[in-house]
């Protein structure tokens, strides 16, 4: 995974997806830290729905 910072300063990762025709924040999803708070609210409703 290659991490760099793009021009609104958010952290993203390069994905195999560079070269298709996808949406940039699909080829280029968004690093967020563990203890965010978004994070957590994810981690919670993915247990809750039994992983699903």
């Amino acid at each position: 995974m290659q991490a760099f910072k793009d021009e609104e300063g958010l952290l993203r990762i390069r994905t195999k997806l560079v070269d298709s025709d996808e949406k940039e924040d699909f080829k280029f999803p968004v690093l967020l830290p563990a203890n965010d708070v978004v994070v957590k609210l994810i981690r919670e409703e993915h247990k809750k729905a039994m992983h699903a």
